[in-house]
């Protein structure tokens, strides 16, 4: 109810300032039960994919993050969780995985953290291995700013990775970071 709430209230004031505009494939906006993978440039980037999606997004959002006591109560009852960006965290893995499995959405930014600079390298493959083991599809989400006030901010939906049509096993061990980066590149168009 209060992500409901927030989304509302945040998509008629960011909508005074930004000229939000979404591009491809719409009718995904509809849907839910899907990983949303996206690029990220900004603080504002969960909040624009909040507005466009019109189911609820659960979001991994870094550990930092919940270091202050208010948003360490806020944040659970929209939907983030926690996840130690410095090793293999299980528990927000397995989190992921389970909300997936529940039909929900998840969002992450499949480089990690903000980055201003395009590296494919950066793609993390365990965006790829959560898809994998809940069996749940992936939306790439490419976002398009500068973030200045009265701008343009383009969203771009792209095609659906479907997990159960790529072949791990003839991708081999690095298949996991193959199709992360696949999918990075996907999200950049290049």
């Amino acid at each position: 109810m209060l992500y409901k709430v927030l989304v509302f209230i945040l998509n008629i004031v960011l909508r005074l300032v930004y000229r939000v505009r979404v591009h491809g494939n719409v009718e995904l906006l509809e849907e839910e039960g899907y990983l949303i993978c996206s690029n990220h440039g900004h603080i504002l980037d969960p909040v624009f994919l909040a507005m466009v999606f019109k189911k609820q997004i659960n979001f991994m959002g870094k550990e930092e993050l919940f270091q202050n006591k208010f948003m360490a109560f806020i944040l659970p009852k929209v939907g983030v969780f926690s996840v130690n960006r410095d090793g293999n965290d299980v528990r927000a893995l397995k989190t992921a995985i389970k909300i997936l499995k529940d039909g929900r959405n998840v969002g992450l930014f499949i480089e990690g953290t903000r980055v201003k600079e395009i590296n494919i390298e950066n793609a993390k493959p365990g965006a790829v291995m959560i898809a994998n083991i809940a069996k749940t599809n992936i939306i790439p989400v490419h976002i398009s700013t500068t973030y200045r006030l009265f701008s343009r901010i383009d969203i771009y939906i792209r095609d659906v990775k479907e997990i159960d049509k790529i072949d791990f096993k003839a991708l081999g061990s690095d298949g996991y970071e193959i199709v992360a980066q696949d999918i990075l590149k996907e999200i950049y168009n290049i």
